[in-house]
């Protein structure tokens, strides 16, 4: 069963910038939040009822920081060091791998997942389709180690939606993998010319089966509303692009089976 918090978004939104300002005052956008969100979110499994102004100071006193299960991982002394790699300018490649879900971005396995779902959902619509991406991206990451699609997802005004989705949609109208009903985008979407969707990995399949299992006979409406209630989307910057580390966040997530790499 997951580890469930009630959060106080305010609170650790605070303590994370308190860090932040402390360690490179300069830094800016260039910071890697999840990070620090992330370790605020192991101390307060042991430190529930803190305030940020304490978080911060177990955050940045290395001797009081006691390392149980994940906080290890977030430690000062690593937040410190991706803070440094990440204003150096010298790991464009890893902040790539970390909005991207450790994968290079691949048209081809997007044009399949979006056949699957189409085919097998009735009204589906560019808001639901978005939904549906990014949680079998974001599920996929967290119970086999990286995303399907690799794509890019930003916070957007109404949830998280896939980076230059409108061209994405285009695209794939043009290339026959989907058709509107009407010929109107902005209406009920039909699969065309459907890509082949068993060459994806069986592991991605059975992704891709959970999330239609437990997201597909949502509304759009309702996807969305859900999508806003995650961390992924509240804990980023509006139109920033988010962390794929923050899918461990997510409400809902399928058991990982044997054999998994998984990030948990």
């Amino acid at each position: 069963m997951r580890d469930e918090l009630n959060w106080n978004e305010n609170q650790v939104l605070l303590a994370a910038r308190m860090v932040r300002e402390h360690y490179y005052p300069d830094a800016g956008t260039y910071t890697p939040e999840w990070v620090l969100v992330l370790a605020i979110r192991d101390l307060l499994r042991t430190h529930p009822a803190s305030s940020p102004e304490e978080l911060f100071e177990l955050l940045i006193t290395r001797s009081e920081i006691k390392s149980q299960g994940q906080l290890s991982r977030y430690a000062a002394s690593s937040v410190i060091t991706r803070l440094a790699l990440s204003v150096s300018g010298t790991v464009s490649a890893s902040r790539a791998s970390v909005f991207s879900g450790s994968r290079k971005f691949s048209f081809g396995k997007l044009s399949a997942v979006v056949s699957f779902f189409t085919r097998r959902t009735e009204n589906i619509c560019p808001t639901k389709l978005n939904q549906l991406l990014f949680y079998s991206d974001f599920a996929n990451f967290v119970t086999n180690g990286s995303s399907i699609t690799g794509a890019k997802y930003l916070r957007g005004n109404d949830g998280p939606i896939l980076h230059r989705y409108e061209s994405v949609l285009k695209t794939l109208f043009f290339t026959g993998t989907v058709v509107f009903k009407n010929g109107d985008s902005d209406r009920s979407i039909e699969v065309g010319d459907p890509s082949d969707v068993y060459n994806l990995p069986l592991l991605e399949l059975v992704t891709m089966t959970w999330v239609l299992n437990n997201f597909g006979s949502m509304t759009a409406s309702e996807i969305r509303e859900y999508s806003q209630r995650e961390g992924a989307y509240r804990f980023t910057r509006q139109d920033d692009f988010i962390a794929y580390e923050y899918a461990r966040l997510l409400q809902k997530l399928p058991e990982p089976m044997h054999g998994s790499p998984g990030v948990l």
